[in-house]
């Protein structure tokens, strides 16, 4: 290695954390798509188009520890040494429940103040969320967050904006840190639509769905009404209408509820 390759490492490890915002990692459901698109970019030859996949696979797969300990891409010489290893190592982390735990796993021994912390630093509301729940309150209608997140996160995302009801993930505890395991059953695509029909008591007609990705699709196709928001190609496929453009409040538009009934 020569003095200007030594510089651009030293460099890249000092690089601090901001980048991580930059790079958002890919959501759950475009997991399969990412492999099968490095897969063939592999099988073509095209190693760099590969690598770039399989890292986007990665930094989804193990952003729930960097988020809390300082981001960082996968190391590129990491990635070409194992190039041909990846595609089996990913297939086997691709199913929602394994990716799952096997994430989980790496958080064992965070504590609920570190928990905390990523909360108050990274949890962010979209916009016109507030106004939206409590607009639909206001006109007595109830609401549900569910999410293949975690109930440490949900739980307060629900007091904050007032959600009537919340499902997702339960993280176990040992004590005040965690013992890396996730309490079953877990909230996938299934949980999902499992919950809006426990919610619809038998009217899912009466149910608006909103999701955004592949998870979300038996939701949205179970529900009477059903809107992607912001979503990927197959979640807006399963739905019957998309929102693109707007915030939240769009949500309202398409519920006939004008603007002068807002609650801000």
């Amino acid at each position: 290695m020569n003095r200007a390759q030594r510089r651009r490492q030293q460099k890249q490890a000092k690089e601090p954390a901001k980048n991580q915002k930059r790079s958002r990692p890919a959501a759950a459901s475009d997991l399969q798509a990412l492999l099968q698109e490095g897969l063939r970019a592999h099988q073509a030859g095209r190693l760099a188009d590969a690598e770039a996949a399989y890292r986007r696979v990665l930094e989804t797969l193990f952003y729930p520890f960097a988020v809390r300990f300082g981001y960082r891409a996968p190391d590129p010489a990491w990635l070409k040494r194992n190039l041909k290893e990846l595609p089996g190592l990913l297939e086997g982390l691709l199913d929602f429940e394994t990716a799952l735990k096997k994430r989980v796993g790496l958080l064992k021994g965070i504590s609920r103040a570190q928990l905390q912390a990523v909360y108050q630093d990274r949890i962010t509301t979209a916009p016109g969320a507030r106004t939206l729940i409590k607009t639909l309150k206001s006109a007595g209608i109830q609401t549900a967050l569910v999410s293949g997140g975690f109930t440490f996160f949900t739980d307060q995302v629900k007091d904050a904006l007032g959600f009537d009801f919340v499902r997702a993930n339960q993280l176990g505890f040992s004590g005040n840190v965690l013992d890396g395991t996730v309490k079953e059953p877990l909230m996938d695509a299934r949980g999902k639509k499992d919950f809006l029909e426990e919610l619809a008591k038998g009217s899912p007609q009466a149910v608006l769905a909103i999701g955004d990705g592949a998870n979300d699709i038996p939701m949205l196709k179970a529900a009477g009404m059903s809107l992607a928001y912001h979503g990927k190609p197959v979640a807006e496929k399963a739905a019957r209408a998309r929102l693109a453009h707007v915030d939240l409040t769009g949500v309202l538009y398409t519920l006939g509820i004008m603007e002068k009934a807002f609650q801000r």
